[in-house]
């Protein structure tokens, strides 16, 4: 993203650290639902989530060696995991996972923050405009109604693609939880 375009909130959200954070939180996720089911030793979930951590600029470091990104990240949250004194637990990190797995359903996390952000600055948008043409809507009524047809398409536009992102992430929540059950089953 070109950051002098993009406004700091959304930065955030697609920025390395979120993304390996997103990651990081599948990981996790799957680690205690595999736990719950027996596959994975509870100690060892529960060790993952008290210490996974990991380090963008060595994620980085390490995919330039090895070409592939979650072989990074794993690797360098094992790094710290085994830096915290629980390197065994770290074996059991992406058990049962393939990296689409991991980088689909966090980016679906992400999409998720970005559409929630963007809801709420719409809401923003939408009360400032209310508060700023109810008054003046009939002083110049010619000029109001071109604004109001205006901010009307684009109200529409806008509410139409919030409305298709959320229904996006909520099909795809709804196909990650089936092919997951169906995937541990």
């Amino acid at each position: 993203m070109i950051s002098r375009y993009t406004r700091k909130e959304m930065g955030r959200i697609w920025s390395d650290q979120n993304k390996f954070q997103q990651w990081l939180e599948v990981e996790l996720a799957a680690s205690e639902a595999l736990a719950e089911r027996g596959v994975v030793p509870v100690e060892a979930a529960r060790l993952l989530s008290a210490h996974a951590a990991f380090d963008v600029a060595r994620i980085n470091e390490i995919e330039r060696e090895v070409k592939h990104d979650v072989i990074a990240f794993t690797t360098a949250v094992s790094e710290k995991m085994a830096a915290a004194g629980h390197a065994e637990a770290s074996r059991w990190l992406h058990y049962g996972l393939t990296s689409n797995d991991v980088v689909d359903t966090a980016q679906a996390l992400q999409i998720r923050q970005a559409s929630a952000f963007e809801n709420r600055k719409s809401r923003i948008c939408t009360g400032c405009f209310s508060r700023f043409a109810a008054p003046r809507k009939h002083v110049i009524v010619r000029a109001c109604r071109t604004v109001q047809k205006s901010f009307d398409l684009w109200l529409r536009v806008k509410l139409g693609l919030l409305f298709r992102a959320h229904f996006i992430v909520i099909r795809f929540d709804l196909f990650e939880t089936h092919q997951g059950l169906a995937h541990m089953s």
